[in-house]
Order: C-alpha cells, then structure tokens, then sequence
C-alpha cells in the first residue's frame, strides 16, 4: 500500500490518495489513479510502479515538461523511491508516502477552551459588541466635536473607523487563509473594535484622573496599559491567524510593540527638534465637574508661586 500526497504552495497536503494496487498512473486525465489539476501537466504524466523486489520507482511517460526530483534542475526519466520522496510534474509537488510512514505529533490547541475564541467564533456575541462599539464611539466622537453638524462629524468618524478596521482585519484574514486555510474575517474585525473598545476607556479613564490628580504616574500607567493591550492584540491575532504556539505568539507580539514604540519615539524626537524658538505646544482639557472637585490651589498661594517663579527667573543670567 502507498499513498501519493498532492502539495500546495507552502508545502501542505491539498490531496492525499491511497493506492492499494501498482502500478499507478499520475495525471490530468480522468483515467488517472492520482488526477492533478494543473494545465502543465500531461493527461499521463507519470507512473508508479514496483519491481519485483518492491523497490518503488516513478517514471516519466514522455511528458511535455517531464518529471523533476527532490528540487533538482534536470529533469529525470526514471526517479527511485525511497522513504518520504518528493517530486515536481508541470508546477505541481507530489510526495509518495510509504506504507507506515511515521508523521509529526499533533500541535496542541492553545486556544481550547479559551473563552474570548469562543465569543469571538460567536456571530451573536460578535455583531452585539460591533453594534454597541459603535454607537459608544459615535456617541464620543458627538460629544468631543464642537461643530455645527457635529452628528454629521460623528457619523463619518465612526464610517472611517470602520473601513481603517475592515482593512486591517482583512490583512490578518488573508494570513489565517494562507496559514491555516481559513478567512476570519468577523472574529479579526471584532478583536480590533474589542481592542478599540478598550484603548478608549484606558485614555478616559486616565484623562480624567490626571485632570482630578494631576500625576505624571498616571499617565505612564496608562502608556504601559495601553501597550499591553497592544501587545495582547498582536498576540490575539497571531492564534487566530497561524498555528503557532502560545510562547512564541507573546514573543512575536512583544517584540513587535518594542519596535512600534522605537519608531514612535524617533518619529516624536524628530518632531520636537523642528519645534520653532523653542515653543512647546500645551494642551489641556477641561472636564464638566463641581468647582469643588477641580484641583486648584487658593489665591495667597498662587500669587506665592508665581512671586517665587519670578525671582527664580530674574536670578537667570542674561541671554546672549
């Protein structure tokens, strides 16, 4: 008994065919043993055979583009088989298996059981959270907007989101079919609104607790938050996109997120050297909350500060 296994691109069974009698003819034609669709392949390309002492053989039957060994450039009539043998007709590999060929374990399913794989492969729970993630952005987006037509503003705000988000779930769809040979297009695309989602509460929650306890701490929590979610985002699309293991997955994704911030870094120096006269932009919002609750100091000490700012500043040496 043998088997004759059909290759893809990347090196994955696309078809596997037992034959339990020899010899056995390879090609495009319907009376083959082993049928490959693939235009440069002859109606009877090749033919497997055993000899007596059943030793196994492939053999060319006169084909146009001929038949290709183990990757070599010349093209053979006749290639023996041996073990696991891997051999090129038209464009097409075909690897003939022996019977008893031993095989590679079986990858563990990190993901089993895992309860946000569950949601995600759940259309219900997807178009739910899509829907409130949506309305929840708009809402800001109105809210942020001081314009006339600021419904108009928040509308197309959440349109451009949407397409940035297909786009990007799209790419990572594309790389689940060529890895794993399945188009995920909703569970990628809700990932990136849940990630979103989140991203969003992390900056308001940190805006306003910086602006109710003013703190440069709560601002680099936020950052490294913000970064974990990154990181966990990257990683959450690596184990539905490829079969890698969970390890490597967080790997990947941390050193993907070092290089981003490596970049943001850069780009953000290249920046500031181009500021003109020194002039640093300050931005700073204004929260809707009791007078009580703002964090302000009394009159006596600010007119304190800014005397003491003011001796500190004439104490300074001229400028040239």
């Amino acid at each position: 008994m043998t088997f004759v296994e059909v290759l893809g691109r990347r090196g994955d069974v696309v078809q596997r065919v037992r034959l339990d009698r020899l010899p056995a003819v390879i090609g495009r034609g319907y009376q083959c043993d082993v049928i490959v669709g693939d235009p440069l392949v002859d109606p009877q390309h090749a033919r497997l055979s055993a000899n007596e002492a059943g030793e196994l053989a492939l053999e060319d039957l006169g084909s146009v583009n001929g038949l290709y060994a183990d990757g070599a450039r010349q093209r053979a009539l006749r290639v023996v088989v041996s073990g696991l043998t891997t051999a090129r007709i038209g464009r097409t590999l075909i690897r003939i298996v022996p019977e008893g060929a031993a095989v590679a374990p079986a990858l563990r399913d990190t993901e089993s059981g895992d309860r946000l794989s569950v949601l995600l492969a759940s259309p219900r729970w997807s178009a739910t959270l899509l829907v409130v993630l949506g309305l929840l952005s708009a809402l800001w987006l109105w809210l942020g907007s001081y314009e006339k037509s600021a419904a108009a503003v928040a509308g197309g705000g959440v349109l451009a989101l949407a397409m940035l988000t297909a786009a990007w779930a799209g790419f990572w769809a594309l790389i689940g079919r060529a890895n794993v040979q399945r188009f995920s297009f909703w569970p990628h695309f809700t990932l990136t609104w849940l990630f979103l989602g989140a991203a969003g509460t992390v900056s308001l929650a940190a805006s306003w607790a910086t602006f109710l306890f003013p703190d440069d701490g709560i601002t680099v929590v936020a950052v490294v938050l913000g970064l974990v979610l990154g990181a966990g985002l990257f990683a959450r699309h690596l184990a539905l996109a490829t079969l890698l293991p969970r390890r490597r997955r967080n790997g990947i994704a941390a050193l993907a997120t070092a290089g981003l911030v490596l970049v943001v870094m850069v780009v953000g120096r290249l920046a500031s050297d181009e500021l003109d006269g020194g002039t640093v932009p300050v931005s700073a919002l204004v929260k809707p909350v009791p007078a009580r609750l703002m964090p302000a100091t009394d009159l006596e000490t600010f007119l304190r500060s800014g005397d003491d700012l003011k001796k500190e500043l004439d104490g300074l040496p001229d400028l040239p």
